[in-house]
Order: structure tokens, then C-alpha cells, then sequence
């Protein structure tokens, strides 16, 4: 987000919703699945680690980790559409 800031795409503010921490741990398979149903977490949920000596870990609901998943997937695409645009 901040290279369309850089390039002066309008309202390139607004899209602020990206995880750097969950993407990171995506990104490098620091992550697992667990659908156990406990207090914390009653739900099917992913623990992932924000680094890679797993000593911080956090969890995101299934359901949540589709939402941030689809708004990454608008980011992503916005983003080629604006490198395209660029070169085109």
C-alpha cells in the first residue's frame, strides 16, 4: 500500500486492512490448523507464528482469515492493475 501512495493513487489510504504479521507467517509456513473447540477459541481457527522462532504466536478465525484473504486478493489485484496501467 504504500508503493500506491508513492505512485499518488487517490484514496490509497483507505486500504489499510493488510495483517503484515499473519502474511509473514502465511508467507514462510509458520502456521497450523486447529479445530478444536476450547475457551479461547471456539471455532476452527489458525495459529501462526510473527517470526520464525515461534515464540509469538497469534490466532485468526477461519472465517476472518477468508475475509482478510479476499480483501488482500482486491489489494493484489488494484495494485496489478496499476502497474499494468503504468507500463500499458
Amino acid at each position: 500500500m504504500k508503493s500506491l501512495n508513492a505512485l499518488g493513487i487517490e484514496k490509497a489510504d483507505k486500504l489499510n486492512g493488510i495483517d503484515y504479521n499473519l502474511r509473514n507467517g502465511l508467507s514462510h509456513c509458520l502456521f497450523w490448523v486447529d479445530e478444536k473447540g476450547d475457551t479461547e477459541h471456539s471455532k476452527a481457527h489458525l495459529h501462526y507464528s510473527k517470526d520464525i522462532t515461534f515464540k509469538n504466536i497469534s490466532w485468526i478465525d477461519i472465517a476472518d482469515l477468508y475475509s482478510k484473504m479476499r480483501k488482500q486478493s482486491i489489494y493484489t489485484n488494484c495494485l496489478l492493475n496499476v502497474i499494468a496501467d503504468y507500463f500499458g
